[in-house]
């Protein structure tokens, strides 16, 4: 799994793409369709959607993949069971969270960004008025 603080402005919206959709089945092709431009966009779904695995007993740790794939049980004529993973996915808690963290952090970051303009426009624009009384005083 990847941090949230890893995740590319990419992965953030297509987890932002299944966010919005969350209330409808979204077809795998879509999302592709959606973000065609972009060449990498199966790969990063493959990756969002393959949990974590614990080395003993070997299985999946839950909650530890931004996305999941739906699956439907098909039986046989037999009466055998096998779950077959569907082309429909959607966005899991984990996903959610990382959006939410994202857009904290983003949002964090520019008050940052936007403080520290200020902290070095401020000392100019005392210097330029100091500078202007200065001329005012000695033309006077």
């Amino acid at each position: 799994m990847i941090p949230y603080n890893q995740l590319t402005a990419i992965d953030v919206n297509i987890l932002k793409y299944l966010l919005a959709n969350r209330h409808r089945k979204i077809h795998f092709h879509e999302v592709l369709e959606e973000f065609n431009s972009f060449k990498s966009i199966e790969f990063r779904i493959t990756l969002f959607s393959t949990p974590d695995r614990k080395p003993f007993p070997y299985g999946a740790i839950p909650n530890t993949s931004y996305i999941r794939f739906h699956y439907e049980t098909i039986r046989s004529d037999e009466g055998i069971s096998q779950t077959h993973q569907t082309p429909f996915i959607s966005i899991t808690e984990l996903g959610i969270k990382a959006i939410e963290d994202y857009d904290f952090d983003y949002a964090e970051r520019r008050k940052i960004r936007l403080e520290d303009r200020i902290l070095r426009i401020v000392p100019i624009g005392i210097s330029l008025v100091a500078l202007f009384f200065s001329a005012y005083a000695l033309f006077r």
